[in-house]
């Protein structure tokens, strides 16, 4: 991972920066709720990305929050192939290298 370009530029300010404007979607105050899994619309909140970016730099290791995986806000950041370098064994179970490659292409 060393190797990504991501891990340079994504920084904490840079994120901020460009997409802290950004209505994200987050479950939040699980920690209150041992059910929070079950009971997830009542802690569905929407926020700005700065805010959520804020809450994960200052807010120590926690559970209480999170980003859900539905939100878009990075989808038009660098192509994952220019963020992230992919190590694809040449043949193993998901077979070869210029398969796996295609597969990748697809989803971009």
């Amino acid at each position: 991972m060393q190797n990504w370009k991501a891990m340079s530029l994504w920084t904490p300010e840079y994120l901020k920066a460009r997409y802290g404007s950004e209505t994200v979607e987050v479950t939040a105050n699980r920690d209150s709720d041992p059910d929070y899994e079950l009971n997830l619309a009542r802690h569905r909140r929407e926020i700005l990305f700065g805010d959520y970016v804020d809450m994960v730099t200052t807010g120590g290791e926690t559970n209480d929050y999170y980003l859900v995986a539905r939100n878009e806000v990075l989808e038009h950041e660098l192509p994952l192939h220019n963020a992230v370098v992919l190590t694809i064994p040449s043949r193993g179970r998901i077979g070869t290298r210029r398969a796996a490659v295609r597969r990748l292409d697809m989803i971009r």
